[in-house]
């Protein structure tokens, strides 16, 4: 394992630093990937402007049009893109009476992820591999402000896990903001189904440059009981380089008294995603090309308070593709209370690809 160790820490700079060498994977760039890229603020890859459905194509070019490989890529990725939005926008418009003008439909977010895991346990070494994916469809004629879900972000996780440490359950639900406030209801799609529902407060401040996160959630799981969630972020950035700070705990009839976390990450970004939810935020997800270094503590408390386990962790992220392709490389080392403190060195390798707008410079021509 030290081997490997050795190997794999110059070998993650080497790959940083030929990314800055790379076109676009060899294909043409986007017209966003080199602008303002040696700014000293980050980048945002996608702006706020915010597209609507009917502003889309019903239809994209043949694929047979393209002849260079890396449009077929970004075909696969706008058929995806399109069919989506299209499944959308059938949804919401289902149930309109014939004569009624129908609300316009903004682009829903789809963002996918697949973690690879790998760590050197005290007695085996253990693989791990799990999806993450998030998916927010706004249906305006149904309701307005209603929002229907996917997501396999459990009500009662605490912000900024990764993929392999939480339930791999998918869930769907509904729920509609109600100014600071979302309450939602779904159910969890195992067999049996679970029911769900919580209600959040979540809103953003800043002061004095620092931009505060404050988070409160209650919630109630059919197969758990009732449990409460609280959490306190804040960014300060200077330049291109951001420190985060998260303090999270929750609290449920099945949790070992509360249970809590606490991370401090220190990111260099050249590029960010403008990531919306603050869940995903918490675990440095909005990071599009950079990277940093994130000490985290976990521990409970019921009765004396416990500390579980210690990790260090120095993620690097970087474009594969345009921007929506990802790649995610993250060398660990964690230390636990249950095997006396020693050393578990570990490494995640992770894809991010996102659906939010097309990449084809021509297919508004169709």
């Amino acid at each position: 394992m030290r081997i490997f160790q050795s190997r794999l820490v110059p070998s993650l700079f080497l790959i940083l630093g030929v990314q800055s060498s790379i076109v676009q994977g060899g294909g043409k760039p986007s017209s966003n990937h080199w602008g303002g890229l040696w700014s000293n603020e980050p980048l945002y890859i996608d702006d706020e402007y915010e597209m609507y459905i009917d502003e889309l194509p019903h239809t994209l070019p043949p694929f047979a049009a393209y002849t260079n490989t890396y449009d077929h890529m970004d075909w696969a990725h706008d058929w995806i893109f399109l069919l989506t939005q299209r499944s959308v926008e059938w949804m919401d418009t289902l149930f309109i009476e014939k004569g009624e003008d129908p609300l316009p439909i903004p682009v829903s977010r789809f963002d996918i992820r697949l973690e690879i895991r790998h760590r050197d346990e005290v007695n085996e070494a253990e693989w791990d591999v799990e999806p993450d994916f998030n998916i927010s469809v706004t249906l305006p004629n149904l309701e307005d402000t209603f929002q229907l879900y996917f997501t396999s972000t459990a009500v009662d996780q605490l912000p900024g896990l990764d993929p392999s440490e939480r339930e791999a359950d998918p869930r769907i639900g509904i729920r509609q903001k109600l100014g600071p406030f979302t309450p939602s209801f779904g159910l969890k799609v195992e067999a049996p189904p679970e029911l769900y529902t919580n209600i959040k407060f979540q809103c953003a401040k800043e002061w004095g440059g620092v931009q505060f996160y404050p988070l409160q959630k209650f919630f109630w799981q059919s197969d758990t009981g009732f449990g409460m969630l609280g959490s306190i972020a804040f960014d300060k950035w200077s330049g291109r380089k951001l420190f985060r700070s998260l303090t999270a705990g929750t609290w449920g009839e099945e949790t070992l008294g509360v249970e809590w976390k606490q991370s401090f990450l220190f990111m260099y970004a050249r590029k960010m995603i403008r990531e919306v939810l603050f869940e995903r935020r918490a675990g440095g997800q909005d990071l599009a090309m950079g990277f940093g270094l994130r000490a985290s503590v976990f521990g409970h408390k019921s009765g004396s308070g416990i500390i579980d386990r210690y990790r260090l962790t120095a993620p690097i992220k970087i474009p594969m593709w345009r921007e929506w392709l990802y790649l995610v490389i993250a060398p660990e080392l964690e230390f636990r209370n249950e095997d006396d403190w020693q050393s578990i060195p570990g490494v995640k390798f992770g894809f991010q690809g996102i659906f939010w707008n097309p990449e084809l410079d021509d297919w508004t021509a169709y």
